[in-house]
Formats: structure tokens, C-alpha cells, sequence
């Protein structure tokens, strides 16, 4: 007997039979697994049901139970010996199964095994959910991770080495709070913890988890962003101010996306693909906004005093100058080189 249970809560049972079984059978089962008769979707070798069982709700805990010793008789009719029993399900946080049997947890979800005896069949009773206290961490985690920076402001003033030094410190200040709210997230198992909490909510519950996940992380570079952008104008000319903060901003958004894909490929679920389809986004939006950040544009040197000057110099050492083109950027600090394959120099 197979039962896969989905994470909206319906569940998909059949029976794997090396002979047909009989028409008792099938209504038996059907009932088993707390389903309805008009459930039934095959008989013969592999009768098999596709419902929704009856679920019982306490705060965030859920509890399900299949009655199977009503399969005792006639399993025994139809000679059956012994069933084997296998159950899976989603993350939904913890797991607990009576009677208690061979569990393990994967990456996607839950499976659970059982061998029972025709004549001994038990009933099985299935809860899953999370505790109050993974709630309240990944509130305060995400509270905790927003309000990052606003510590890292009271440490900038002390920080020296000029613009290298600032950089370095919003480096690590960073990968400490983004460890530590990657480890929360984790840890709590947040994208099955929010679809959870968000059933009753407008909106697909895929768009709460990721709104969850990446809105503290979204909220610290701003602040972050803000933060900085008083001391590199401090340490740097105005265009190079502006160009940096920029550039921190679409990498921080970059590194949030990541965190998103990181979260999806490791506590996803069934929620995966969407999950790190979303992140990807973001981290590809992060990464050409960056770089369109820096990226300069080539003008060719017109005919004039500076032109006429490179020619000169460009003739004392018996070279050809094929043409001369300016990197127009407000980034990059002044300087001049020369390609020597002939190209441009």
C-alpha cells in the first residue's frame, strides 16, 4: 500500500496486488485510507483513491488517521499474508507517527515504512507541524537580520584604511548577518513554516514564502545602503560616492536573490522551482544592474591637440597608432594603455 500525501493535504493511496482483488477489498480499503466510495478511481490489481482525508487542526499541528485494521478481514479473505505500507509527505516541519516505525527525512519530504501482518493491521495516525518557538525565531531572526545595520552604523565611525576599509567591513558585516538569517531560515524550515501560516491570506502561498524570506534581507541593504553612502562621501570624490552606493545596493539585492535560490534548492519542498525561479531573478536583476553600473562607453578621440600629441610620441618609437578611443566612466580612476596586437592602442 502506497499513500503519498500532498502538501495542500490531499493525499493519492493504491494497493499493489499480485492478483485482482475482489470488489470487498477495494471498498475496504477505500475506507481505510478516509476516503469516500466515489474516491475509487481503479479496482482490480491496483485499486487506488485520490482524496481529501479528514484533517485535524490544532494551531500550526495537523492530524491525520487511517483506520486500516478494517483491511484485516479481508486481507485474510483474499489469502494475503502480509502488507507492506509506505507513506510520504512533505516538510511540514516536524513529523510524528504512531505506531512509532522506520522513518526518514529527505530533502523534498517524509517517507515512513511499515510490514504488518494480516490478522495485526494498525491503525496509523499521522501529525505533523511546528512549534510555537520556530515562529517566534523566525520572527526574531528576520527582525534581527532588518535591523543589521543599524549596529554595523555605530562601528563605521571607527573603521580606517580609507575606501578599501569601508568595503572590507560591509563585506563581513554582511556575510554575518546573511549566515546567520540563512541558518534561521534553515533551521526553521521557513518556506513550509510560511505556506503554513499564509493559507488563510490572499495570494499564492509561493509568493508569501518568498516575500518572507527575502524581505528582511531587502530591508538591512537599504539600511546598509543609507548608512554608507555618508561616509564614502566623505572618502570619495561625489560621482564616485554615488557609483559605489549604487553598486552596493544591486549587490546586496544580487546576494538576496542568492539567498532565495540557496533556501529553495535545500528546504523547498514542492515549492523548489518556483522558489528558485524567483530567486534567480532577483539575483540576475542584481547582477546586470550592477554591472550596467560600471560599465563604460567608448568614444573615439576626434582630430585635435591630444591626438596630434600621441601621434608624436607614437612616431619617436617608430609605431603606427591605428586609432584612439576614450573610456567614458564615472567609476574607473584615470588611466591610459596601449594594445599592442595592432587593435587600437
Amino acid at each position: 500500500m502506497w499513500i503519498r500525501v500532498e502538501e495542500s493535504g490531499r493525499q493519492n493511496a493504491f494497493l499493489n496486488l499480485r492478483r485482482e482483488a475482489p470488489a470487498s477489498l477495494s471498498k475496504s480499503f477505500v475506507e481505510a485510507v478516509g476516503c469516500r466510495a466515489g474516491d475509487l478511481k481503479g479496482e482490480g490489481y491496483r485499486p487506488e483513491v485520490d482524496c481529501l482525508p479528514a484533517w485535524t487542526r490544532a494551531g500550526l499541528q495537523s492530524t491525520v488517521s487511517w483506520p486500516l485494521s478494517r483491511l484485516d478481514a479481508e486481507l485474510a479473505a483474499a489469502g494475503i499474508a502480509r502488507i507492506d505500507v509506505y507513506i510520504s509527505h512533505p516538510r511540514l516541519g516536524e513529523a510524528r507517527i504512531a505506531p512509532e516505525t522506520e522513518s526518514t527525512r529527505g530533502l523534498f519530504g517524509w517517507s515512513h515504512q511499515y510490514k504488518m501482518k494480516s490478522g495485526s493491521v494498525q491503525d496509523i495516525t499521522l501529525e505533523t507541524g511546528f512549534h510555537e518557538r520556530s515562529v517566534w525565531l523566525l520572527l526574531i531572526g528576520g527582525f534581527v537580520t532588518a535591523i543589521s545595520p543599524l549596529l554595523f552604523t555605530g562601528l563605521l565611525g571607527g573603521v580606517s584604511g580609507g575606501f578599501p576599509g569601508v568595503q572590507a567591513s560591509v563585506r563581513w558585516a554582511a556575510i554575518l548577518a546573511g549566515s546567520g538569517w540563512l541558518w534561521t531560515l534553515l533551521f526553521t524550515d521557513a518556506p513550509a513554516l510560511v505556506a503554513l501560516t499564509s493559507a488563510g491570506l490572499p495570494g499564492s502561498r509561493i509568493i508569501w514564502a518568498a516575500a518572507a524570506i527575502t524581505l528582511p534581507a531587502l530591508v538591512a541593504v537599504c539600511l546598509c545602503n543609507f548608512a554608507v553612502r555618508a561616509k564614502y562621501r566623505e572618502i570619495l570624490p561625489p560621482n564616485q560616492a554615488a557609483i559605489g552606493t549604487k553598486l552596493m545596493f544591486w549587490g546586496g539585492i544580487a546576494a538576496a536573490g542568492m539567498m532565495l535560490t540557496a533556501v529553495a534548492l535545500f528546504a523547498g519542498g514542492d515549492m523548489t522551482l518556483p522558489l528558485g525561479a524567483i530567486g534567480m531573478t532577483v539575483f540576475l536583476t542584481g547582477v546586470l544592474k550592477r554591472y550596467l553600473g560600471i560599465r563604460g562607453k567608448l568614444s573615439v578621440l576626434d582630430e585635435g591637440p591630444l591626438l596630434s600629441r600621441i601621434r608624436q610620441l607614437a612616431a619617436q618609437s617608430a609605431t603606427e597608432v591605428r586609432g584612439v578611443k576614450l573610456i567614458l566612466s564615472d567609476f574607473d580612476r584615470a588611466a591610459a594603455f596601449a594594445d599592442q596586437t595592432g587593435a587600437y592602442c
